[in-house]
């Protein structure tokens, strides 16, 4: 009896850790400027703020936090969260398509289909489409991950990234909550594609 008792036990444990290994919710907790990594993919948030406004301007403070109004704003009720982000295609070959789509493409993709957690809720990052004097706007910047510099717009809602190629971006995404302060802290969960085709989930705390 006790040999069938603990026979079950193992049976039990074992299922417990198949489900744990394949549980698509776990996520590992970083902070800013710490490198997340698959077998074909390095990801680091380099920074990231919420804001009412931000930069419109293409300087340096593109999409970044504006104290003052500017073209680009959140509705009352929501928020913008602009982050900058640094990614490596470390697989030998093929591109990395970094899009801001979730849909499934034929490429590796790594979209960019984010959630942000707030005092326990979680939102959609959804993306964020505006124009500027009836001219199509971009949604983004390349930029020098090391000095913040704009290097140049994104006109694409798509990027492929070529093998053992290295990026940094900068983007704005729509948040639905205002936070009581914007110096408050709150995360950012990340999905990154490996070889098999799944997606890991790295959790980025942020602390303005």
């Amino acid at each position: 009896m006790k040999k069938v008792l603990c026979l079950l036990i193992l049976v039990v444990f074992s299922i417990s850790l198949v489900a744990c290994g394949n549980d698509a919710s776990s996520s590992s907790v970083l902070n800013v400027n710490t490198t997340a990594s698959t077998d074909i993919v390095s990801f680091k948030i380099i920074d990231s703020s919420l804001a009412t406004y931000v930069g419109a301007t293409t300087n340096d403070s593109f999409l970044l936090p504006s104290k003052t109004k500017t073209t680009i704003g959140a509705p009352v009720g929501k928020s913008l969260v602009s982050i900058s982000f640094k990614v490596t295609n470390n697989d030998r070959a093929g591109y990395l398509n970094i899009n801001s789509s979730s849909k499934s493409l034929k490429e590796k993709s790594l979209p960019l289909d984010w959630k942000l957690t707030y005092k326990g809720r979680t939102y959609d990052i959804t993306s964020f489409t505006y124009s500027y004097d009836h001219i199509g706007f971009t949604p983004g910047a390349f930029i020098n991950g090391s000095t913040g510099e704009v290097l140049d717009t994104i006109s694409t809602s798509n990027y492929l990234l070529g093998a053992k190629e290295s990026c940094s971006f900068r983007v704005i995404g729509v948040v639905d909550m205002e936070p009581d302060s914007y110096e408050d802290t709150y995360s950012i969960t990340v999905k990154l594609p490996n070889s098999k085709g799944k997606k890991e989930k790295f959790t980025y705390t942020v602390n303005p």
